[in-house]
């Protein structure tokens, strides 16, 4: 799952003739074992090794907790959880909607839930909190995005003691009448700087909602932000124009985000509503303009922009991971036709996305300087290899080079532990080489 990028069984025979496997024997599994494997592992086994993961966790520390979710599409139509919903790529099938609880403050993953498609964010937030709560979690704070607000949520929150930053862009209520009061008076002034960053930031305390408890609102303008924002509306109402022109004289339905930018007429035809034509709402589309790179933080507790943006911008990394883990384990799709196989296939991408995590915190520091990604450290390493030299001898055809020497480095492996693996599986390749031809094409069944 990590090396191909996906979650289909068809790669693991390719994966296994050109790689160092834990089976007796590096013995290459048949479809049916792989398939059996999966029907096999049993919900209880899943809950005890989350509930047992958990555990060691350090629930005494602060952490902040990113939260995001993902769907998988799923066309089986014996799999309880899949129903329909709002596709990140809808393909106008049943969805199952995913969740993932990750520490961005140790960058481990560490419990994910799934449930039905139809479920929204907003909804499943609250049970996510309980999951935490009952894994022993107390002193947290919540990183998510918009799609999670809700007054119920906020409340349910701080009923339970965790605090939480949540991102809102300047687009959106109740940030809007933020940005119109506030903008021109902290873009241009040094004062307002974020260290290391092309930012500038204001904080204001206000509630979010009325009769609320007052919150932290960290206001903060991007040039760079701006300039794309503004470029992406102009393309999204020179888009809108067109359809509404070619609309004109025909039957159809307006409405957001349609009416959001423009006043349209109709007239009743019978029982038909026919679209006349539509008029800009310039200063409607002025104010978005002007609101165009701007973004808010808003935080539960108090703290200064810079530890607002800084922390949220650990979500940053943290939701890159789980972009990639949204796709690097399994894509968008399940590829399985019962309940137990998507079940213990969500949980097997669970534990690559550990794995991975794990590379990526070790290989931080070294990916910055030689400016590569997880998956192209990989790559590198996977360079190393093996050929047959003659009859059952293996040898490697080249040194390591500068960068996969750099790369081991990060995992605390020197080139003297490289060469004695790569002995310590020479051997071992010799031994099964060296077994009789009915103990090599043992197959379980």
């Amino acid at each position: 799952m990590i090396i191909s990028e996906d979650n289909a069984a068809q790669y693991y025979p390719d994966y296994a003739a050109e790689h160092p496997l834990l089976t007796e024997g590096m013995q290459i599994l048949s479809n049916s074992t792989l398939s059996d494997f999966f029907r096999e592992i049993s919900s209880a086994q899943i809950s005890a090794f989350l509930s047992e993961w958990n555990r060691r966790r350090k629930h005494r520390q602060r952490i902040y907790v990113s939260y995001d979710s993902a769907n998988k599409n799923c066309r089986a139509g014996e799999i309880d959880l899949a129903e329909s919903g709002k596709a990140r790529t809808d393909k106008g099938v049943p969805v199952i909607s995913l969740s993932l609880a990750f520490d961005s403050t140790n960058r481990v993953s560490l419990f994910y839930e799934t449930y039905p498609g139809s479920v929204n964010d907003v909804s499943q937030l609250r049970y996510v909190a309980d999951r935490a709560f009952d894994y022993g979690y107390r002193d947290i704070g919540w990183i998510f995005d918009r799609g999670c607000f809700s007054r119920e949520n906020m409340e349910y929150l701080d009923e339970k003691g965790f605090a939480f930053l949540m991102m809102v862009k300047g687009c959106k209520s109740p940030v809007a009448e933020l940005v119109d009061s506030l903008r021109n008076t902290f873009e241009h002034d040094r004062a307002f700087h974020v260290s290391g960053t092309g930012l500038h930031a204001v904080t204001v305390e206000r509630p979010l909602y009325d009769g609320g408890r007052r919150r932290w609102f960290h206001l903060c303008f991007s040039p760079v932000k701006m300039l794309t924002e503004r470029r992406e509306l102009k393309d999204t109402i020179e888009n809108m124009t067109l359809e509404l022109k070619k609309a004109e004289g025909r039957e159809f339905t307006v409405d957001r985000p349609f009416t959001d930018y423009f006043d349209c007429h109709c007239c009743e035809d019978g029982r038909k509503r026919i679209f006349l034509f539509a008029e800009e709402r310039k200063e409607e589309i002025l104010k978005s303009l002007q609101r165009c790179g701007y973004f808010c933080l808003i935080s539960s507790e108090k703290m200064t922009d810079e530890d607002a943006y800084h922390l949220y911008s650990g979500r940053d990394a943290s939701e890159k991971l789980f972009r990639d883990g949204k796709s690097f384990p399994g894509s968008e799709s399940m590829r399985v036709h019962s309940a137990s196989s998507a079940r213990s296939k969500l949980f097997t991408e669970f534990l690559a996305l550990i794995a991975r995590n794990r590379f990526y915190s070790l290989l931080k520091d070294e990916m910055r300087r030689l400016n590569v990604r997880v998956l192209a450290a990989i790559r590198v390493l996977e360079k190393i290899e093996l050929t047959r030299r003659s009859g059952s001898l293996y040898g490697r055809d080249y040194a390591l080079t500068h960068s996969q020497k750099e790369i081991l480095r990060s995992f605390g492996l020197s080139e003297e532990d490289e060469s004695l693996r790569l002995q310590q599986l020479v051997t071992q390749l010799k031994d099964i080489k060296d077994q009789p031809a009915e103990t090599q094409l043992k197959e379980e069944n």
